[in-house]
């Protein structure tokens, strides 16, 4: 441990919240790297409130770290749907490997590659990746708890096969863009479906709408045009057309901070709205 690191953390010890201000702001300056440190000095505390004081550093370092990866992600035009969810994700759950999670989704997308092959349609494809999502890997909405925001987290999603119209479209996609199949999301308020593109004669045309938060049903513009006016809410382009990966991970969030509102989590509120701040930077 570096000597001077070492002795700071030492000083969380001293009642004297100057001091604690003063201490907390330089180890903060340290960044990740002080973390192991701190969590060691935390088994060894010797009252509470140092072990919340080291908790508090420990999680203002953490979010500082998710505010520089999400600004690297918006910036990176090379940055994925998925990737950015999992930012969300490891700033919730720290500990997440989100390696092993790209491998688990990978994974999945290798058992579709074996199924595909150019002679089939769109159609055909989508059924293939349904049959092995759905069915073979167990994948569905989380009826029992639809409004938890967990079902927002794909490690959760992963681990129990429940998720929401958000994550699991976000598996899907990836799924679909790993075998450079040009499907996409759309930001449907309150849903988040698919648009599989009619990229065969190089244009932008949708042949059909993909719902990830039903097994993977298809269904066309006529399907929206209803919801929009059971709604009654005024069609936009928006709600047909697929956005950037930057727009679909601020819908993400936004539906997320609406979801803890229920649960009433101010810190993470507080949180999911600076880090939508620095999206909007970026839109």
């Amino acid at each position: 441990m570096d000597k001077l690191l070492k002795s700071l953390i030492t000083l969380l010890e001293d009642p004297d919240p100057v001091i604690y201000l003063s201490v907390s702001e330089k180890i903060i300056e340290e960044g990740i790297k002080a973390i192991p440190s701190l969590e060691k000095q935390w088994e060894k505390a010797s009252n509470i409130e140092t072990q919340t004081k080291i908790e508090d550093i420990i999680h203002k370092i953490q979010f500082n770290d998710t505010k520089k990866n999400l600004e690297l992600w918006c910036k990176s035009p090379y940055s994925t749907l998925l990737s950015g969810a999992l930012i969300i994700n490891k700033h919730r759950y720290p500990n997440i490997n989100t390696d092993e999670i790209e491998k688990k989704i990978d994974s999945i997308a290798k058992n579709v590659w074996i199924e595909i092959n150019n002679n089939l349609t769109a159609l055909e494809k989508v059924r293939i990746i349904n049959y092995i999502f759905y069915r073979t890997n167990g994948f569905d909405t989380n009826y029992q708890h639809p409004t938890s925001s967990n079902n927002y987290y794909i490690s959760n999603v992963l681990e129990t096969k429940k998720g929401n119209s958000v994550s699991l479209g976000i598996i899907y996609q990836h799924i679909a863009n790993i075998l450079e199949l040009p499907v996409y999301g759309v930001p449907l308020l309150g849903n988040f479906v698919l648009a599989y593109k009619d990229n065969i004669f190089g244009d932008d045309d949708i042949l059909f709408y993909i719902n990830a938060n039903n097994k993977g049903s298809v269904f066309s513009q006529t399907e929206i045009n209803k919801y929009l006016e059971q709604n009654k809410i005024e069609p936009k382009n928006k709600y047909y057309t697929p956005s950037s990966n930057v727009i679909l991970l601020k819908f993400m969030l936004t539906e997320m901070v609406e979801v803890l509102k229920t649960e009433n989590d101010i810190t993470q509120i507080d949180e999911l709205n600076t880090l939508i701040n620095i999206i909007d930077f970026h839109i």
